[in-house]
Order: structure tokens, then sequence, then C-alpha cells
């Protein structure tokens, strides 16, 4: 009989495991395959627009890209107030701070050099327009002719390849159309050879049948920088040649398909933040200049692109503000012309709010726009604030406090205030050959205007520079972008009691030989707030050693207690401590020094399997150490914890396991796949032995789940209800798919009848009585059969309903 139930179910699980990979296919998940072309939006013809625009213009109309003689008075009367003054000042500043500048273009030159001629003559041309004061055109002349003197494409290309010389064909571009007024015939002549010679190169190379080419049609190239980088600079060619209509159409396709790829569907950035800001860089202006001189805004084909603001500027930014969370390849949004432009464009009051809490613009402060990498940003603002639209605070309502985006990234909060405490989570689809960190359930948190768990940002392309575990010091498989194994972010779902629980998968981005890999993590809100996570990662039967790594802000303070079993760290500003508390028996607590750009807190042992919870939470208002509590039986491990929220005392109880997920104060039970495949395979007897000991079978009824019904109810698949004498569901298993290297997530229903006694039985063994000796390490046999998570009754808890 058992061997009988046995068949049945791998035959299930490997119907439903191929069933998934059908159901959950989306754009943003199977685009990393060079074959997948998702179908434009655009809703007009670019080759008809580009003819209408191109007819249009004249070479003797400069300036009209970014503005026209018919608006300078308008924008003279702008930069008066609002932001315009203020980025006006700082545009003064740095003009005057530009006329001793030169520039150096030749081989080894640095990469940046063609956004800083960006920066040189846009901050100039738009200082003499703005005051009529000929002298800083005249400096942005001599800068872009002394350039254009130097350079050539053989010497772009030695720079930095195909992103220097778009870089110098948004410049030139920009230079020909701004300073036409201000230069010689000669000078036109000089800047405009050089201009055709770039657009030609990026005509003639944008290969769209190249699947490693930046003008390659295929998505996981639209969404990469380097589309917008190239095909923006051709697009501001085109226009400032005026002559040009396919470089025009190609562009303005082009444009389209960024705007459709570059971002999730929730509007998160598919390359993080700073490249993002830098692909905008180029598409911005140009999608302006169509709309200007067409009236045909592009993005409004893409209300994914509309939401990115909400993103970066409002789910990004640290609570205390002037930082944005550091994730993946960028540590914040040094350009931020695209998302200012959006927020204006289409009247978003709150994110205008963000805007200027992330850059620190309230009040009287001057806006900070230094890095002449950035390109343009100063002048940006004046050309697209729209001084009708006044910052919001955000809501709840339009604006939840726990967002969660397709990506597979999750911002959390308590509140919008600056005081309040923040947590990040990723682990979800990526593309490859854009920027992906192998960081697959990492995370961050802030709380009271300190930063206590972080992510050490650009140029960390390790896994052991994030907050993940490392098997005998190895990490995921991939480095910095080229090639992607993603994870799953498997749940996301707020509890009854209002805190958030988000459960990430990424057995897919380390060797193959990983059989489980598993982060829970639960974040509690209010005047005491806490993250608490629960890795679970096996690799073999085989001992290992597993470390987990926690960076924090290098100028924070930090302790390891006498007893080594926890530690705090205090908070640089505010002086607030987080506690940082390993619950399990066996592991080794390590303090790195700031070398690697943050302090770090390490824990190690050495194990066959690690299932460690880990807690991090803040002091309680009082100053002390919130009470708190830990048991490890078998394979479970429930945490305890006593904190302060709304002023009360409240109890919260937690139970981790492989296959389970227990919210105590609501009775919750979310259903964690068991691991299968490898290692985790166990004999009969094994399988008969916990079997008996979780429940016995007496009937099986299956059914089946459609594709569409699996995606509508995806958020609801994994809950439980349990009743003493009725049906009880049982999680369904995953199964990694070797050919696609993505884990495939089934979603069926299969219920069993048991009896009341049975039920007992299963609630008293989750219900630890004592510390385990045998520490995290010692788990049971593992069956490979699911198994019913039945809710303890006997926990005692006061739970607190928040809106999110």
């Amino acid at each position: 009989m058992i061997k009988r139930v046995l068949s049945i179910a791998l035959s299930l699980v490997f119907i439903l495991s191929i069933c998934s990979t059908i159901a959950s296919a989306s754009v943003k998940d199977t685009a990393i395959d060079n074959s997948y072309i998702s179908e434009s939006k655009l809703s007009i013809d670019p080759n008809e627009l580009s003819s209408e625009i191109t007819d249009s213009l004249t070479d003797t109309a400069h300036p009209y890209i970014l503005y026209s003689e018919d608006e300078i008075p308008e924008l003279r009367e702008k930069i008066k107030s609002g932001n315009s003054k203020k980025a006006f000042d700082r545009l003064m500043q740095t003009a005057e701070g530009y006329m001793n500048k030169v520039i150096s273009v030749s081989f080894g030159s640095n990469g940046i050099v063609g956004r800083q001629l960006q920066a040189f003559v846009v901050n100039l041309s738009m200082a003499s327009m703005l005051t009529d004061d000929d002298k800083y055109a005249k400096k942005a002349i001599t800068l872009a002719i002394s350039a254009a003197e130097q350079g050539n494409i053989e010497v772009y290309n030695d720079i930095n390849g195909a992103l220097c010389i778009a870089d110098f064909g948004h410049a030139y571009a920009l230079a020909y159309d701004c300073l036409y007024g201000y230069m010689t015939d000669e000078e036109r002549t000089t800047i405009k050879n050089e201009i055709i010679e770039i657009g030609t190169w990026i005509y003639e190379n944008s290969d769209p049948d190249d699947s490693d080419s930046w003008g390659a049609d295929v998505d996981r190239r639209k969404a990469w920088n380097w589309n917008a980088v190239t095909h923006g600079a051709l697009g501001l060619i085109s226009l400032s040649l005026g002559d040009r209509a396919n470089w025009l159409s190609l562009s303005i396709k082009r444009a389209a398909s960024y705007f459709d790829c570059a971002v999730d569907d929730t509007g998160a950035g598919m390359e993080g933040l700073h490249y993002l800001g830098y692909g905008m860089n180029s598409f911005t202006p140009f999608d302006h200049a169509i709309y200007r001189l067409s009236g045909v805004e592009i993005m409004d084909d893409y209300p994914e692109m509309q939401k990115m603001p909400a993103w970066s500027m409002l789910y990004m930014t640290l609570p205390q503000g002037n930082a944005q969370a550091a994730i993946g390849q960028g540590s914040s949004m040094g350009n931020f012309q695209g998302a200012y432009y959006i927020i204006n464009r289409y009247s978003l009051a709150e994110e205008l709010w963000g805007f200027e809490n992330t850059y620190g613009i309230t009040g009287d402060n001057v806006l900070r726009a230094d890095y002449e990498g950035d390109g343009w940003c100063c002048p940006s603002i004046i050309l697209y604030e729209d001084q009708s639209l006044t910052p919001s605070a955000p809501t709840a309502e339009n604006h939840p406090l726990y967002m969660e985006f397709d990506k597979g990234f999750v911002s959390a909060r308590d509140s919008w205030e600056k005081d309040a405490s923040m947590v990040t989570f990723t682990c979800g689809v990526g593309y490859a050959g854009c920027w992906n960190h192998p960081d697959d359930n990492s995370f961050t948190f802030s709380a009271k205007g300190d930063r206590f768990v972080i992510d050490l940002g650009a140029g960390r392309l390790e896994s052991s520079e994030h907050n993940v575990v490392l098997i005998d010091g190895v990490g995921m498989t991939y480095v910095g972008g080229p090639t992607m194994r993603a994870g799953v972010l498997e749940e996301y779902k707020v509890l009854d009691n209002g805190n958030l629980y988000v459960r990430g998968n990424n057995i897919t981005s380390y060797p193959k030989e990983i059989n489980n890999s598993i982060r829970h993590l639960v974040y509690g809100d209010g005047e005491t707030p806490f993250v608490l996570i629960y890795d679970y990662f096996r690799k073999d039967a085989q001992m290992h050693d597993y470390s987990i790594n926690f960076y924090t802000d290098p100028n924070a303070t930090v302790e390891i207690s006498d007893n080594e079993r926890y530690a705090t760290i205090t908070g640089a500003n505010s002086g607030e401590k987080c506690y940082v508390i390993p619950m399990a028996n066996d592991f080794v607590f390590l303090e790195t020094g700031a070398d690697s750009g943050a302090n770090c807190l390490t824990t190690t042992a050495t194990l066959d399997v690690l299932a460690q919870a880990t807690l991090f939470i803040m002091a309680e208002p009082d100053g002390s150490m919130p009470d708190y509590d830990y048991n490890i039986e078998g394979k479970n491990c429930t945490v305890t914890i006593t904190r302060t929220h709304n002023g009360e005392k409240i109890t919260e109880t937690y139970v981790f396991g492989i296959d389970r997920f227990v919210s105590f104060e609501t009775d919750e039970i979310l259903a964690v796949d068991p691991p299968v495949g490898g290692d985790n395979e166990t004999s009969e007897s094994e399988t008969v032995t916990e079997n008996e000991t979780e429940t016995t079978t007496t009937e099986t009824e299956t059914t089946s789940t459609s594709a569409e019904e699996t995606t509508d109810t995806e958020s609801e698949t994994n809950e439980t209800t349990v009743e003493t004498t009725t049906e009880t569901e049982i999680p369904t298993v995953t199964e990694p798919n070797s050919e696609t290297e993505e884990t495939a997530t089934s979603e069926s229903s299969t219920t069993l009848e048991t009896s009341s006694t049975e039920d007992t039985s299963s609630a008293k063994e989750t219900t630890p009585k004592s510390k385990d000796s045998g520490g995290c390490g010692a788990f049971a046999s593992v069956s490979i059969l699911p198994i019913i998570a039945i809710a303890a009754t006997s926990a005692t808890v006061i739970g607190k309903k928040k809106k999110h």
C-alpha cells in the first residue's frame, strides 16, 4: 500500500511540476530566454510619426529639442520659484565651476567622460539661455569642440564601447541644438560631422538578430541600459539633424521596448536604481522632445513605467530620507531625470513628496547634483517641473505600507514618517545580461533613523558580500549579472495580526547539487519593530561549514555579548539599539571590521543541515532588551517574542520548519513545499516511520487546478484551514526544472480524511517541549510525502490588527 501511495505521489509531483511551469510563465519569468520577444504595445506607427516630425524640422529652427525660443520667457519665469529656483541656484553654481574645466578624450580616458560632456554642455548652455549671458555658452562650445577634435569612434569605443560612443553622441546632439545660435558656421560643421559619424555607427551596429547585441530584439536586451543609452542618443541625434527619419523611427521603437521591459508590471527597475536612472538619462529627453514636437507621449502606452517613481522614490527611499536602499548594482538613482519627468507629466503628488524626500530638497535645502557622471539633472527640473503640482505626503490608501513587486522584491514599513522602520527583501526573476547580484533571499532593515542591516550595493558581485547563506565559503553560482539563475518569492502574506510574512526559495541560485535553500522572514512594526528570519539550507547528507553574513552600517557600533549569544548594533545617528539574536544551539558569532565597506556579523557552524532562526529586534522604548525565547524540536524552531506595540505589551509566537510556517496568534499555517530529489529522498522505511508519526492516511482525493485558476489564486494557495475532524490541505511539491534552472511551483488541492485523534497528535508534535541538545542540524528523516501541518491550540497571544 505504501509503495502504491509513493508511486502516485511521485507521478503527481511530476505532472504538477510540468503544469506549473507552463501556468507560471510570464513576460518577466521567460524573458531570460533569448527567443522571447514580447509584442509591442505602442499605439502609434513609428515610421509615420518619424516622417511627420522630420518633415516639420529645419536646420535653422534650433533650439527645439529641449526648448524653443518661444519658451525661453516662460523658463526664465519658472526659475523664480519652486524646485526650479533651487535647481537654477545649483545650476549657476555648477556653471561657474565649469568655467575653468578642460576635457581630455583619449585612449584610456575615464569611462564617464561622455556624460561629463553632457553635463558641461547642458548646464552651461542653459545658464546662458536663462541669464542672457553668452559666456557660459562660449565655454560649452570650447569644451565640445575640444572633445570632438580629440575623439573619434575608435577612441570612444576604446574608452567604454557603445556606451561611450552614445554618451558623446547625446552630448554633441544637444550641443548642436542648444548652442546652434552661439556657434560659428565652422563650429557647427565640426559638431555636425561628429554626430553624423556617431549616428551612422549606432544605426548600423544596432543588430536585432544578434542576441548578445544591445540592439537585439529580445526582452532581456530591451531592458538593458545599453539599449536606452545607444538608441536614446540616436534619437537625439536624428532630431538634431532633422533629416534622418529612419534613425528616428528605430529610436522610437527602441524607446517603447525599453519602457516596456526595463521595469516590471509594478514599476520596479529590472537593473536596479542606478542603471535605470542611467538608461532614462537618454530616453527621457528624447521622449519629452517627441511629445513637444508632435503631441505624442510614448510613455502613455506603458503604465508600468508610470509606476516607476513610486518604486524608486517611495519604496526604495529610507524613511529618514536623503538615501535609498542600496540593493543590487547601484546604491541610489543618481540621475533622476526619468522619475522627475514622469512625476510631473502624470501629476503624481505623493511621488513628488518622495522625490523631495529622497534628494533632500525639502524646506530651503538646495538640490544636490554634483556628480558629472550623472549627466544633467538640475536642468531637467527646470524643463520638466509642473509648478501647479504640489507635493503631498503619501497615504497608506494610495501607497500601501507593504508592497510586493513582480520582480520578486518586497518593501515594507510601518508608516511614511521619518522615524518609521523599513524592511526590504529580494528573491525573484531577472534578466540574464542585466545587472543582477547573487543576493536572492537577501534583506535590509532600517528603523528610527538608522540602518541596521544593509546591502553593500554597487560593485559587490559575490554572495559573500550580501546577507545570504554560504556553504563551505561558497555562495550562489552567478556573479554580477552576465548570467542569471533567479530564485522565487514563494509567499507574500499579511498575517491576521498585521505582520508581514515572506518566503524565498533560491535553490536555483546555488550550484545544482544543493538540495534545499529557503529563507522565511517575518516583519513586525510598532514601537519595537523586528525582523525574524529562518534559514533552512541543505546540500546533501554530509557535514558542511555553513555561515550567514549580516552587514550593517560602517558607522554603527557593533558589540558581541560576553556570552556570545547575541550582538548589539548601536545606530550612528540615533543611538538606538538593535539586538541580533541567532536562535540555534550550535554556532560561532563573528564580527569583522569595516574593510568591506561595512561591519559584518557572521554566524557559522558545521552541520549536516543549517536550520537557524535569527532575530533582529529594536530595544524597547525604555531601552531594555525585549523578552524572547526559542525552542528547537526535531524539524521545528519555535520563537516567542514579547514587545511593545501601540503602547501595549504583546506576545507573538512563530514556528518554522522545512514544511510549514505557523503563526500561533492567528493559527495560520502556511504550507511550504518539502524538499524533493537527490539526498532529500528517503527510503521506504523512513517514510513509513514518519508517516505513522504524523497521521494515518485512509483515503486520498485529488483535485486539479487549471492554469488560469492557478494564476488568479496564487496568493491564496498555501493557506490551510484546520478543523478537528475534517479535511486538511497538503502542501504541494516543487521540483527544480533542470532545463530552465527555474523552480516550478505546483499548485493543487489534495485532501485527506483524518480523525480527531490524529489531529491532536499532530498538534502536540508542533508544540516544542524543550531545547534540542542536538543542535539545529539534528533533524529527523524527511518524508517525500507532504507533512500535514496542524496548528497548536495552547498558545496565548495578543494580536494587534494594523492597516497596511
